[in-house]
């Protein structure tokens, strides 16, 4: 078994799109858009339930409970489809590319020394609604999953996890020069997102890299 991308991966691998779904399958986007809208729905209430709230496109995922002008506007959840999905994904990568670790997303955003690419793909308060949404289960099971499987401290992602852990072998063979090893993870709220602080440095999250 030659060591590298394996022939499927490169066979399908015809460009950025389709490189990228090898990794994030269509089984992996449904979950996470399934368990995203219905904790927006429980949130906010589905669209066309009472008012809606209008075409203002901040306002078109959620309305914001901390402003009367949103509540007034009977804001409810639009749902986030598979293009909102990548879309997010998308600028989440590229705030890596840019090296933005610890920049606050406002100053991503900014009109004048933010970049256009992030205003031009969603607005920050659609931005902020799928980061605080986001989710890769139903929280109201969650517990009874969790006492299922033992004790599962991945019961949050557990059916994402094993998705992309069965993916990984079909896309790569690794060679003899592949360090195993383990890190610890400073982490707070929701999965996926990392909130570091100096007091919080006794790590919470257990990552295994294999």
């Amino acid at each position: 078994m030659r060591p590298g991308p394996t022939r499927q991966a490169v066979g399908q691998a015809r460009d950025i799109l389709s490189t990228f779904r090898l990794f994030f399958t269509p089984e992996i986007e449904d979950i996470i858009l399934e368990m995203t809208n219905l904790e927006g729905v429980r949130k906010y209430g589905a669209r066309g339930d009472g008012n809606g709230c209008g075409g203002d496109d901040d306002h078109r995922h959620y309305a914001d409970d901390h402003e009367d002008h949103d509540r007034d506007r009977g804001g409810r959840w639009k749902a986030m489809d598979s293009t909102d999905l990548r879309a997010y994904v998308g600028l989440l990568i590229l705030a890596g590319v840019y090296r933005s670790r610890g920049e606050a997303a406002s100053s991503l955003w900014d009109a004048e020394s933010g970049r256009t690419i992030f205003r031009a793909t969603m607005p920050l308060k659609v931005f902020h609604a799928y980061s605080r949404l986001l989710r890769f289960d139903d929280r109201q099971t969650r517990a009874e999953r969790r006492a299922a499987g033992g004790g599962d401290k991945l019961a949050a992602v557990r059916e994402v996890w094993d998705k992309w852990v069965e993916r990984l072998p079909l896309l790569y063979n690794p060679g003899p020069d592949v360090t195993v090893d383990e890190q610890l993870v400073p982490f707070r709220g929701v999965p996926g997102q990392q909130h570091c602080t100096r007091a919080q440095q006794h790590c919470t999250q257990h990552n295994t890299t294999r």
